[in-house]
């Protein structure tokens, strides 16, 4: 794979910033690919949205993991994922008219599992999931605080599907779609205000020129910052466009998102990220070496393996997981590594982190310091989705007939440098100082690159192999 160049100015000019109808202005820079990437300032928004601002975790923990443990077939293959990506493609689904309230309730359950677990009493000690100034334990459930006194969240054609209430278990996903959005708005400033972090994240929105998406293209322009093309889908040059659109967007690192259409397409919405980020505190190249490691299969690979001495890093440990970030630039975002235990199943220790989170949000980290070896790591992925996500809980209500998603990853003494791109298709048819710390990651281990202001999941990597 060849290196993610940096966008210029891309934190300023290229990054998303989404939030609620009416509270945005946008930004636009187009681009010689067609593709056009919204920019909408912060307005209207806290100031700090935190992980409970929503009452639900909308850094999508669950999704994310349950992602990877599919597509690594629990853990028996590499797996690089963004959770962020899928999320803000099927949010958009959501926001289409036809899509039924089963069906739009049906994404946000997907997106935000077990919410009202996640929005009740911090973990316990015991499970050492401490609140740390990361970031605090999920919090009481305030969702319905996040919408201004007497503002409508939904658009006209919504209304009826959107009636359901709170008190009847309906999620028609108003409050959390604002809630994503203006984290979105949080990410992008952060990145924006970060000179060691660029950061695009991109919308597109592809109509049929047959069908009337009038209202459609207005709401996801409005709210979601999208660029919105009409397309001939009989047409080959349909699919080179949102190609293209997806290229610009990653600056070249997802040439190909589409392979193929079907003749019978009507829509397409589409998300990219790109994130580059330097360490805070960079590897040695000098100290970089061959060093074995473990895959899940038990075969013994030799890979080129970062050092580092007397590392100063938030740590955590029990019996079943070692866990450390690693920030970039002036601490914004951090990658978390978590290592499941020598004998712990690869499949369980996905199934453990799918049901403790906390271990993936960097909860009950605390200072320390200790040596760390780490491989560096070039993966990529290309997935057809929507299997998975119907077998995770989303509804054939949503309407939708495939899901793609392309990734990219590079990791090495610098920094990280990814990339995804998202499509779905619409047919007709602890916080005590531990003295030192060891640290080797020499087995199948987990990623999860995060924005800690906000928790957010921009990538989820499973690790069985790092040669690839």
């Amino acid at each position: 794979m060849r290196r993610i160049a940096a966008v210029p100015d891309m934190a300023v000019a290229g990054c998303l910033l989404a939030i609620a109808a009416g509270c945005a202005v946008p930004v636009a820079t187009a681009h010689e690919s067609g593709g056009t990437i919204s920019a909408m300032e912060p307005a209207g928004c806290p100031a700090q949205p935190s992980e409970d601002s929503s009452g639900s975790a909308l850094s999508f923990e669950r999704f994310g993991v349950a992602l990877l443990a599919a597509t690594s077939r629990d853990g028996e293959r590499n797996a690089l994922v963004s959770p962020l990506s899928a999320g803000a493609t099927l949010a958009m689904l959501a926001r289409w008219e036809r899509i039924t309230e089963a069906g739009r309730r049906s994404i946000w359950d997907l997106l935000l599992p077990a919410a009202a677990e996640e929005s009740g009493e911090p973990a316990s000690e015991e499970s050492g999931a401490l609140a740390t100034d990361d970031g605090p334990a999920p919090a009481s459930d305030s969702a319905g605080e996040s919408a201004a006194d007497g503002e409508s969240l939904a658009s006209p054609e919504e209304s009826v599907a959107a009636a359901g209430s709170p008190e009847n278990g309906s999620r028609d996903g108003g409050d959390e779609e604002r809630a994503l959005l203006c984290r979105l708005a949080a990410i992008a400033a952060d990145a924006s205000a970060d000179a060691g972090i660029a950061l695009n994240v991109a919308n597109g929105a592809f109509p049929s020129r047959a069908v009337d998406f009038s209202v459609l293209e207005a709401v996801l322009e409005e709210r979601f910052g999208a660029h919105v093309e009409a397309l001939d889908f009989h047409a080959a040059e349909a699919r080179r466009r949102i190609n293209a659109w997806a290229a610009q967007a990653t600056d070249g690192a997802i040439p190909n998102l589409l392979g193929s259409l079907p003749t019978d397409t009507i829509l397409v919405l589409a998300n990219a990220v790109l994130f580059r980020g330097e360490w805070t505190t960079p590897f040695d190249p000098e100290r970089t070496a061959p060093l074995p490691f473990r895959t899940g299969a038990g075969s013994s690979v030799e890979v080129g393996t970062m050092r580092a001495d007397d590392l100063s890093a938030r740590y955590r440990e029990d019996e079943s997981f070692q866990a450390l970030s690693l920030p970039y630039g002036d601490g914004r975002f951090a990658l978390t590594i978590v290592l499941p235990r020598a004998g712990l199943a690869t499949s369980d220790a996905l199934r453990r982190l799918a049901s403790d989170p906390t271990w993936l949000r960097g909860q009950g980290q605390g200072p320390a310091r200790g040596h760390l070896s780490l491989p560096r790591l070039t993966m990529q992925g290309a997935y057809e989705l929507l299997p998975t996500l119907r077998a995770l809980g989303l509804s054939d209500e949503a309407s939708v007939s495939q899901v793609v998603q392309s990734t990219v990853l590079e990791l090495d003494e610098k920094g990280t440098e990814a990339a995804a791109a998202t499509a779905a298709v619409v047919s007709k048819s602890l916080a005590l100082e531990r003295t030192r710390f060891e640290m080797r990651v020499d087995r199948p281990f987990v990623l999860a690159l995060r924005h800690l202001g906000t928790g957010a999941f921009l990538f989820a990597a499973w690790v069985d192999d790092p040669n690839g």
